[in-house]
């Protein structure tokens, strides 16, 4: 790990301390020309292949510094339609999430246990990831149920003592799935979200928590319908809202009845990571999901 982390400080310092050479230009876009013929051509592809390799290049081509080009966001674009237009991502990244809990629940001793918690984490950092980079009702599905998925929390600070509730949390190495959701789900761009949005779109657990999951309540009870930025289109959960008397009723009572404001919790839970260490966790990530993509029909 530790050769991992100072891998990764020394290729972060070296990509922002000195210009792309002529080789390293024609790398990335080579990648990136790669990357988009293959979005182009994802439906014909192994369904678990594409939901891979797209979501990792998603991911990556959302951050500047990993593809400095001036046709990343063009790419990035593509990349983001082309999963969209692939049901079921959202079931692959839970499935992915469900099993690699339930193998560190299952562990037994430190030796089995770290490994596990690695992979875990792992998989948290990439398939929210990925999930609050596509608006879609899927993504809101999968999303708000995890919201409900508080395995792995520390319990509250007793009564009268001080609270010290997220710093035990970030002693443990990992967060539950509910409190990734939710940095994802405030990432999607929905319009009137539950919480008025903070700086970087900044959560705060135990402020917010409440008022999502009464948020996505309604939405999933089929009372609330919701919209992404830029998209005029209406929906609910089993997607678009069809332009009738029903769907209009629908909207109606959604605009109606915004969310109750939720009751505080015990207070801020903020998870505190080492930027290295989350990066480095974010690379293996990366590595795992990759590794699928290039074992299956690689082009």
């Amino acid at each position: 790990m530790k050769i991992l982390i100072v891998a990764l400080l020394t290729l972060t310092l070296s990509v922002y301390s000195f210009e792309l050479s002529p080789e390293e230009k024609k790398e990335i876009e080579a990648s990136l020309r790669h990357i988009r013929e293959y979005a182009h051509d994802a439906s014909s592809r192994p369904p678990d292949e594409a939901y891979s390799k797209l979501g990792l290049a998603l991911v990556q081509t959302s951050k500047p510094a990993t593809y400095p080009h001036p046709e990343r966001q063009e790419v990035h674009t593509e990349i983001r339609e082309a999963l969209l237009t692939l049901p079921g991502y959202g079931e692959f990244i839970r499935s992915r999430l469900e099993k690699a809990r339930d193998l560190l629940d299952a562990s037994q001793g430190v030796s089995e246990s770290g490994p596990r918690a690695v992979d875990l984490e792992g998989e948290q950092s990439m398939g929210f990831q990925i999930l609050g980079l596509l608006p879609s009702a899927e993504s809101v599905g999968t999303l708000g149920e995890f919201l409900y998925d508080e395995r792995g929390r520390v319990a509250p600070s007793p009564a009268g003592s001080p609270d010290d509730r997220s710093k035990r949390q970030g002693k443990t190495g990992l967060s539950p799935n509910s409190m990734y959701a939710l940095r994802a789900i405030a990432k999607l761009p929905i319009v009137s979200p539950p919480v008025q949005r903070r700086k970087n779109n900044f959560v705060i657990y135990d402020d917010d928590i409440n008022s999502w999951r009464l948020w996505y309540e309604q939405v999933k009870a089929g009372t609330r319908t919701f919209q992404f930025e830029g998209d005029p289109t209406e929906y609910t959960l089993a997607g678009p809202v069809q332009a009738d008397a029903s769907s209009t009723a629908v909207t109606s009572r959604a605009k109606a009845t915004p969310p109750e404001e939720a009751s505080k919790g015990d207070g801020p839970a903020r998870r505190l990571f080492w930027p290295i260490l989350a990066s480095a966790l974010a690379l293996l990530a990366a590595g795992a999901w990759a590794a699928i993509a290039r074992g299956k029909h690689a082009r």
